[in-house]
């Protein structure tokens, strides 16, 4: 009883630790020696004066539309240049890989009000730079990405909202870092679940949860250009 006791509160003292320090348990901006390229860089503002910056790949004024981007965790949009060219050249849709503050040696800190505030400078961006609104502006998010596309969702209706590798909360989140499950949890089922309109689901049984592209191939091609080309 008494190491169940001590247990137990050595867990709970992980948790509540876990509770303090959520964003920067969710926010860890990659340490990176790479220097951004200057091709293609978006440069904007957010609404606090916090300077930002982005990857524009494609031309947003002649492009059918354009996906505005939003990568996971430890992560960065640089990185993501290669899948962007070829979101380009396989959907004909521009690109845009909005940063957050806090990377890619970008000022500022990033928490979850702010990622709020450079989700909607990228939009306005896209809205001032290129003359779009939410009838040519598709979201994308990855992983952690895909809470700060939906939550922009709510505030500015996109064509098209993409999801991928998602998660259902940062409760479910925090629940996976302390007690790993025995079983695969899905936690893009739980979010597809809980969708009030329903678009394609695509499971892929092999993928972890940073190679879906790599391991779907066409399939998963095919998957987001399907989903562009719905109307929401």
């Amino acid at each position: 009883m008494i190491v169940a006791l001590v247990a137990l509160g050595l867990l709970l003292g992980l948790v509540g630790l876990l509770w303090q320090s959520q964003e920067r348990v969710l926010f860890q901006p990659p340490r990176s020696h790479e220097i951004p390229p200057e091709s293609g860089r978006a440069s904007y503002k957010a609404a606090d004066g916090q300077p930002l910056s982005g990857f524009i790949i494609g031309d947003p004024e002649t492009a059918p539309g354009v996906l505005l981007c939003f990568h996971g965790n430890a992560d960065l949009a640089m990185w993501q240049l290669e899948w962007a060219r070829a979101v380009e050249a396989r959907s004909g849709y521009a690109v845009m890989l909005a940063e957050y503050r806090g990377y890619m040696s970008l000022g500022g800190t990033p928490t979850y009000s702010t990622t709020k505030l450079d989700a909607l400078a990228a939009y306005a961006y896209l809205e001032s730079a290129f003359g779009l609104d939410g009838t040519r502006i598709a979201y994308f998010g990855h992983s952690l990405g895909s809470a700060i596309a939906v939550e922009l969702a709510e505030a500015r209706q996109p064509r098209a909202l993409l999801l991928q590798s998602p998660f259902s909360s940062a409760r479910a989140m925090a629940r996976l870092i302390v007690t790993p499950p025995v079983a695969a949890i899905w936690r893009g089922l739980d979010v597809y679940d809980a969708a009030k309109k329903k678009g394609q689901l695509l499971v892929v049984d092999k993928a972890g949860h940073s190679d879906v592209a790599e391991v779907a191939g066409e399939e998963y091609w095919k998957w987001l250009i399907t989903a562009l080309e719905a109307q929401t």
